[in-house]
């Protein structure tokens, strides 16, 4: 479904001059005038050189000898005043074929994330809008320079570490700087990791000295091999700076990457090699954030610094997009298009991990965003504009539809009810359809990584696919905090304990078996269990195995977490003896006086191997899929705010029990009984709207 600007803007080009051509043929034979029907040859075949030329640039970018060619054609001497009229009129048709629209010239700076965004932009600007696009390909010094001249129309990345953007942006005459490019970006000096951890001393550019081993190379002359900018990125000229205001100009042999691909390919093969490497590098980009990398402290950037020596960390960066003057007069809803966009981070990577994996070219990866990001760019132009886009990418109005969230209904009390609260919001105070998948705590988790459902509402720190998944940001996204002052473990009432006062820990277990045996647990100590597919259950039986106990414990298993805290709470009824895994805050916790039997103190390393210790400690946190990222980012936002606070969590809890009620009941019960709370997650549309909603429920 590849609609590749080059190969559109080319075919335009080639038919456009064709046309032309045949015309000038028509006429000549028709006047009968042997010199008339000369000229106008000669005026055609500069015109169809031209259009061959655009054709030609349009999947390349155009070239300096491009240009010149043209301008030497047009500038004949023996080009006559008509002649040159009629040239001009003819390119004037070739660069405007939709209507009267001139052509709009992109600037195709040479790195990965700029040559993506600008043919996505391009295409939407042709495609949507209707205007004749080209791209001009070059490095950041002759571009920017192309900008300020008029040559090019917009560039869709002004770093502020390049020199010229500080020079002429104060200019209003000569351009206009718009709205976000990027964000959260950054520039600066990298080693891989796994170097700072083997040498802790390499803290900051002013260690480098110490350190010149590590980097040197068959090829570097004995000196640290260090792989700097694209020659005629602006980056290039201040890293040489920097090198001299640090005193390493006789310590590094700096190497020229002849792109950016071949700087991101030079890092990426010798951390693959697990060997040393230093350079230059900026972020968020593939190799950042697939890599693990380790930024040189610098000193503090200050204007006195960057205007002299530069002898200090690149400036934040705030990555803006930038066009020329003229381009406000005649193409204004280009200008508000460009206002709104937001090539935002994730889909930035994205889009950089898709076309490196699969190998393809800066044309594909664009119509890849396109396709797979219909709802945030259509966020950034008018209905009719985004129904055009889609038509040319073969995709349908459906597009736009606002995705099913399918949450993760895990099985026990406080996943089931804040679930059906922030499902509630969701659907109600935003518009999205949403479906509940029941499971457990494996299989839920595994659907959540293979996209099968988008949020889960309770991620357990001790849930090892968790902790297996976790870094992966292709996979899932961790968001704010769920629950609150939580833990786990294995506990007994505090009547037992106070009536056995030296049964203080699991290693006392074997000396007071006989209080926890009961009628069918086989002359062991009844132990009640997770319920069978909780990441729990395995961590309990290692547990088991690791104190000793396969002979002192019965395990039970109970079918579900109601039927857990059910047994717990009859048997504390009765004042029985009662032993087995819990966690809190939950009702149980909250309304029975429960000890909780000490075990060694956690460590990374018991955990990872036979994890006869503690549980780590509890920071519950939500994770969604990747996709809503891009697909609901007010979703995101939503429940990067969310708190299921242990008050209101346990108080609903107990409304549920008390009450004989459904999750479902209870989570309506939360809601309007805690508007203040949960209003402060969200906006004031979606709370009036989720309100209302709530007014219709009995």
């Amino acid at each position: 479904m590849l609609n590749s600007l080059s190969v559109l803007t080319g075919l335009r080009g080639l038919a456009l001059a064709a046309l032309l051509a045949g015309a000038l043929v028509v006429l000549a034979a028709c006047s009968g005038d042997d010199e008339q029907q000369q000229q106008q040859q000669q005026a055609a075949e500069p015109s169809q050189q031209q259009a061959e030329q655009q054709s030609s640039t349009a999947a390349s970018g155009r070239s300096a000898d491009d240009q010149q060619a043209q301008a030497q054609a047009q500038d004949e001497p023996s080009a006559t005043s008509q002649q040159q009229a009629q040239q001009e009129q003819q390119q004037q048709v070739a660069a405007a074929p939709s209507g009267d629209k001139e052509e709009i010239i992109f600037s195709d700076l040479n790195w990965t994330s700029s040559e993506i965004q600008v043919r996505a932009a391009a295409f939407i600007v042709e495609h949507g809008y209707g205007y004749p696009v080209e791209l001009q390909a070059g490095d950041t010094t002759s571009l920017f320079q192309g900008l300020i001249q008029g040559d090019t129309h917009i560039t869709m990345e002004i770093w502020p570490a390049q020199q010229p953007w500080i020079d002429d942006l104060d200019d209003p005459g000569v351009i206009d700087i718009l709205g976000d490019s990027l964000d959260e970006n950054w520039e600066g000096w990298v080693i891989p990791q796994y170097v700072k951890d083997a040498n802790p001393g390499l803290v900051s550019v002013s260690d480098l000295p110490d350190y010149i081993d590590l980097f040197v190379t068959a090829d570097s002359r004995g000196r640290a091999r260090f792989v700097g900018c694209v020659p005629g990125w602006a980056c290039e000229q201040v890293n040489s700076n920097k090198i001299v205001a640090y005193g390493l100009e006789d310590l590094f042999e700096v190497i020229a990457p002849g792109s950016g691909a071949a700087l991101f390919e030079d890092l990426e093969s010798t951390y693959a090699r697990g060997e040393a490497w230093l350079g230059y590098m900026w972020g968020p980009t593939k190799p950042t954030a697939t890599l693990d990398l380790y930024r040189l402290e610098e000193p503090e950037w200050t204007e006195d610094c960057w205007n002299s020596h530069q002898g200090c960390a690149y400036p934040s960066s705030e990555v803006r997009i930038a066009v020329h003057r003229s381009l406000s007069a005649r193409a204004p809803e280009i200008i508000e298009f460009l206002r709104a966009w937001d090539f935002s981070a994730d889909v930035q990577v994205q889009s950089e991990i898709w076309m490196s994996d699969n190998n393809a070219s800066p044309d594909e990866a664009a119509i890849w965003y396109l396709e797979n990001n219909p709802r945030v760019w259509a966020a950034f132009v008018p209905d009719e504009v985004a129904a055009r886009v889609l038509d040319a990418l073969g995709l349908s109005a459906t597009a736009l539809d606002r995705p099913t969230i399918v949450f993760s209904d895990l099985n026990w009390t406080s996943s089931e009810i804040q679930v059906r609260a922030a499902a509630f919001i969701t659907e109600h105070g935003y518009g999205y359809p949403v479906e509940l998948q029941a499971g457990d705590t494996v299989s839920l988790f595994q659907g959540l990584i293979n996209g099968d459902t988008h949020v889960t509402m309770e991620i357990w720190p001790a849930q090892q696919p968790w902790i297996d998944e976790l870094e992966d940001p292709d996979i899932i996204a961790l968001l704010g905090d769920s629950l609150d002052e939580n833990w786990e473990g294995w506990v007994i009432p505090q009547y037992v304990k106070d009536a056995n006062p030296g049964l203080v820990s699991v290693s006392d277990l074997p000396d007071y078996m006989e209080l926890f045996v009961t009628a069918d647990s086989r002359g062991r100590a009844r132990f009640i269990d997770c319920v069978p597919g909780w990441a729990c259950e395995q961590v309990n039986g290692n547990k088991v195995v690791a104190y000793g106990l396969e002979d002192v414990l019965e395990l039970v298993k109970p079918g579900s977490g109601a039927a857990l805290f059910e047994d717990l709470e009859s048997t504390y009824a009765r004042g029985e003896a009662w032993l087995g895994y819990m966690w809190g805050p939950t009702k149980p916790t909250a309304t029975l006086d429960l000890y909780r039997l000490e075990e060694p103190e956690w460590t990374e390393e018991c955990w990872n191997s036979d994890q006869g210790c503690a549980y780590p400690a509890s920071e519950v946190r939500i994770a969604v899929y990747h996709t809503m990222l891009n697909d609901a980012p007010d979703i995101v936002e939503f429940l990067l705010a969310w708190d299921f606070a242990a008050d209101v969590q346990v108080l609903s809890e107990i409304w549920m029990s008390d009450n004989n009620a459904s999750p479902d009941e209870a989570a309506i019960w939360y809601l309007k009984s805690y508007p203040e709370v949960w209003s402060a997650y969200v906006t004031a549309d979606a709370a009036a709207a989720v309100l209302a909603a709530l007014a219709e429920e009995d």
